[in-house]
């Protein structure tokens, strides 16, 4: 009977606990059972915008898809043509180059042309002027000797009247 009442006791303290654990289950349940319809609630509002996006992105993802490949070409197109820029501008400094040194030589030639033409023409000008002026200073001293007077200009025999003289 001890065994028997001992047994009893420990179904009935059995009994206990899964009650406590069923009720315990119960209020969870609940409480689950109230966050879900807060959830619903607060995900209710939601739910339209987020099909409306949804539709929306399904809808402009091809023309996205369509930009990009765009934005690719073009980008591939502007790499090529800055390439040839950069040619057709390295060549065009060179020829520039080029052409810059052949306006060099031809201005320095020029120039070379000028100076010796100017030397020429002052020495054609000027040593028949000097002689010129010799033949004229010994003409005025034959005549002052021969008149008999003395150089009334004596400013006009200077030093460099001498090597003028022929």
């Amino acid at each position: 009977m001890v065994f028997i009442g001992i047994a009893a006791l420990a179904i009935l303290l059995q009994s206990f606990v899964m009650l406590a654990f069923f009720l315990t289950a119960r209020k969870t349940s609940r409480s689950v059972e109230l966050a879900i319809d807060d959830l619903r609630d607060a995900l209710v509002p939601i739910a339209p915008l987020v099909r409306n996006a949804r539709n929306t992105l399904d809808r402009i993802s091809p023309q996205i898809e369509v930009a990009v490949n765009n934005l690719v070409a073009i980008t591939e197109d502007l790499r090529v043509q800055s390439a040839d820029v950069h040619t057709s501008a390295t060549d065009m400094i060179g020829r520039l180059r080029v052409q810059a040194n052949r306006l060099d030589s031809m201005l320095t030639s020029v120039m070379d042309s000028v100076d010796k033409t100017t030397g020429f023409v002052r020495n054609a000008v000027s040593l028949p002027a000097r002689q010129l002026g010799g033949i004229l200073a010994a003409l005025r001293a034959i005549t002052d000797a021969l008149r008999g007077h003395e150089s009334s200009h004596p400013s006009l025999h200077n030093g460099q009247d001498s090597d003028m003289f022929l």
